[in-house]
């Protein structure tokens, strides 16, 4: 490749002072944003970029000057036969590029030549974005609750701990940076690819970021730490969150999927541990999807059962599955359909719960109503809510008692 000619200008390796670069990992992919200082001396300038790994993807890279419209017009890295001469710039090892010379050494990896068009020159602060792969993250939750389940009276207590490890494969080290993670339930995002040129970064990582199609669920981003040192080609793990010995709730649990209407007698509901996902708890901040170890009792010597947890946004509530429950049994069937005009129709459920334990439970009751169609709920019993998607119930059962939630919706038929 033959370079344009050349107005040249040295880009340092290190990050501007007054900011930190930003790395959010994906599963196999990152995303990196940070800034470089440049002196833009011609409207069509070649400059050179040091420290962007091999692993960066440049038909994704993205400079953007802030106020100042500069545009990336092309990229590439210098091959064999094809590069003028390079040398070391200063003690930091930086490389400058001089044209139509030759070379007596091979041309680093980690160098990329572009030109940018600019109608603004002098000094400025630019920020490069590329997406690179290379990189990867995971996270897993120890869990221990604390107390006697067998005793509904008596108060419960967890300590939750969450760490996440980053593994960098590539030859960059990335020191003092700002690190996100992304993931939803499948952990199947995929970058999306674009040409180079001018666009604003954050609506850059918005657009790498979102969802391909709606299949693929929801993403979430998660912030981990602002002050991080990953090195190359190593791990490190970081504590995500928290919480000792902080009051927990009970619940039990009745989801409609696992009691079919045709089920004969009754069967146990699930026993739920709720932490409050709030400062109070020693928490309050999105919490990403992940494997999980529960221990019961007074430390992490006996392994209750293995878990995988769900996306849990702050202010929402962190959900431990203890299992089926013993006393507490449900059962659900189906009253009926009445039928209304232009093909529309309202179905019937109802759910019965009883309750063999001394003390009085809560009960949350999950149903999905049975159809693609466009639907709402017409009635239902107690403390309720359909914003889900779904339909999502409450009860209070008493000690030694029964209790029986309803609900009624209504199903249109698509219109032609």
């Amino acid at each position: 490749m033959r370079l344009l000619p050349i107005f040249l200008c040295l880009i340092t390796a290190g990050l501007a002072r007054a900011q930190r670069a930003e790395l959010t990992i994906g599963e196999g992919w990152a995303a990196v944003r940070e800034a470089r200082p440049l002196v833009i001396t011609n409207r069509d300038q070649t400059v050179v970029f040091t420290h962007v790994p091999p692993e960066a993807d440049l038909t994704s890279l993205v400079v953007s000057a802030g106020r100042f419209p500069t545009r990336a017009v092309s990229w590439f890295r210098p091959a064999t036969g094809e590069n003028p001469a390079h040398r070391p710039a200063n003690a930091e090892g930086d490389v400058v590029w001089s044209p139509g010379q030759k070379f007596s050494e091979p041309p680093r990896g980690d160098v990329v030549v572009g030109r940018l068009a600019s109608d603004d020159l002098g000094p400025r602060d630019v920020t490069l974005a590329y997406l690179m792969t290379g990189l990867s993250w995971s996270v897993s939750y120890n869990v221990l609750v604390r107390g006697n389940l067998s005793n509904e009276a008596e108060r419960l207590s967890v300590d939750l701990e969450g760490t996440v490890r980053v593994e960098n494969r590539t030859a960059r080290a990335f020191n003092n940076i700002s690190l996100r993670v992304v993931g939803r339930d499948a952990q199947t995002l995929r970058p999306k690819r674009g040409e180079p040129g001018f666009l604003l970064v954050d609506e850059w990582l918005l657009d790498v970021l979102s969802p391909r199609g709606a299949d693929e669920g929801i993403t979430y981003r998660y912030a981990v730490s602002d002050a991080v040192d990953l090195p190359a080609r190593g791990s490190i793990e970081l504590p995500l969150v928290s919480a000792l010995r902080k009051p927990a709730d009970r619940l039990y649990r009745m989801d409609a999927a696992e009691f079919p209407t045709t089920a004969r007698g009754s069967l146990p509901l699930r026993r739920i541990i709720v932490l409050p996902n709030d400062p109070a708890h020693g928490l309050g901040r999105d919490l990403p999807t992940g494997p999980a170890r529960i221990f019961v009792g007074t430390s992490r010597t006996s392994l209750s059962r293995e878990a995988w947890f769900l996306h849990t946004p702050a202010s929402d509530s962190f959900r431990v599955d203890l299992g089926p429950a013993e006393g507490v049994t449900g059962s659900r069937q189906y009253l009926g359909r009445r039928d209304l005009e232009l093909g529309a129709y309202e179905d019937t459920y109802s759910f019965q719960i009883a309750n063999a334990l001394d003390t009085p439970v809560k009960v949350e009751i999950l149903d999905q109503p049975p159809t693609d169609l466009q639907w709402n709920i017409v009635s239902a019993s107690g403390r309720w809510d359909a914003s889900g998607g779904g339909i999502r119930m409450a009860a209070d059962v008493e000690a030694r008692g029964t209790a029986t939630a309803k609900y009624t919706v209504r199903v249109r038929a698509p219109a032609f």
